[in-house]
């Protein structure tokens, strides 16, 4: 530690904590789980190269690390100006990105966007801003309101409900055709959506100039074995807010995935 940089206090209580939480786990020489921490910490604008090994169970492993975060998946955000005009858009998630497309500058993306929703960057043309992120687990609130549905019925599901609050053919069909693959196979999933302003809470999203509309969509995904009803109240699309859309229109849709113990990759 002698040749690094100079830190305040909390920089060092970001490093402990950092080492505490996040690490990856490899099989040693006698098969037994160990916790090797290697990670690149940013403390006052500097890079600090932290290198430390510490044995850790397996049972810990999976309890305390892996079990920390939420994956944030494939949030879309489309833009919709009344003309052509450069819009700027920041996202500031309540965890850290792991992939953003464009590639996400540290103030933001600043983007040429058209009525018919095309954007460009960079002279790279997209049909949305991408982003996945992962959440800090105890920041996130469960739903207790959502559907109960099988595995096999969620494409059916997502084309009854998807219109019902407010998403176009369009945007139907991105979202049913990543969600219907990507998430992974389960007797039955519960489907849970969002209150607009935890979803803001989660991830502040700053547009500018300011729309007139902003429709944002999170659905909260748990693969079930079985159906179990006891604490959860079933919503029916018909209860769901469409939301009518006007002048210039932002519509960001995503999924939170709480896949426990199964294999899961966005």
């Amino acid at each position: 530690f002698d040749k690094m940089p100079k830190l305040k206090k909390q920089d060092i209580l970001l490093v402990l904590l950092s080492l505490f939480l996040l690490g990856f786990s490899v099989v040693s020489s006698a098969g037994k789980i160990q916790t090797f921490f290697h990670r690149v910490i940013f403390a006052q604008g500097k890079q600090i190269q932290i290198d430390t090994f510490t044995p850790m169970t397996q049972e810990f492993v999976e309890t305390v690390i892996g079990q920390a975060w939420l994956k944030e998946c494939k949030p879309a955000i489309y833009l919709y100006p009344q003309q052509k005009m450069s819009v700027h858009v920041a996202v500031e998630p309540r965890g850290f990105f792991t992939l953003t497309i464009p590639t996400y500058p540290d103030e933001g993306w600043t983007v040429d966007a058209f009525p018919d929703g095309t954007l460009v960057v960079d002279n790279n043309q997209y049909g949305y801003l991408y982003y996945e992120s992962k959440l800090y687990r105890s920041e996130v609130p469960f739903p207790t309101k959502g559907f109960i549905v099988a595995y096999e019925d969620l494409a059916t599901f997502f084309a009854d409900v998807l219109p019902a609050i407010g998403l176009n053919d369009k945007e139907s069909a991105d979202f049913i055709g990543y969600w219907t693959k990507a998430l992974p196979q389960s007797p039955y999933y519960f489907v849970g959506v969002l209150e607009r302003s935890d979803i803001d809470r989660l991830e502040k999203l700053t547009v500018v100039p300011t729309p007139d509309l902003i429709l944002r969509v999170r659905f909260y995904f748990k693969p079930l074995d079985q159906v179990s009803t006891s604490q959860v109240e079933r919503l029916e699309p018909s209860r769901l807010d469409f939301v009518e859309r006007t002048g210039f229109s932002v519509v960001d849709w995503g999924g939170i995935v709480d896949a426990g113990d199964k294999d899961f990759v966005c």
